[in-house]
């Protein structure tokens, strides 16, 4: 039981005054290459879409149909 309440010296010794003088960090910048990567444009290409016809397949066999009956 004695072993509990014994004060035990700490082990870290802090300083007793800290310098705010030190030197002023510069506000953090990333280096990780992934982040500097800069990917070049790519060249717009041209949609298929805008080139898009409306097609109706079956037209031809609805109006074949409608003159059959």
């Amino acid at each position: 039981m004695s072993r509990l309440q014994k004060n035990v010296a700490p082990t870290m010794i802090e300083p007793e005054s800290f310098d705010e003088t030190e030197e002023i960090v510069s506000e953090y910048q990333p280096e990780h290459p992934m982040l500097a990567f800069k990917p070049a444009s790519a060249e717009a290409k041209e949609d298929h879409l805008t080139n898009y016809v409306e097609v109706n397949p079956f037209a031809q066999r609805e109006a074949a149909a409608v003159k059959n009956n």
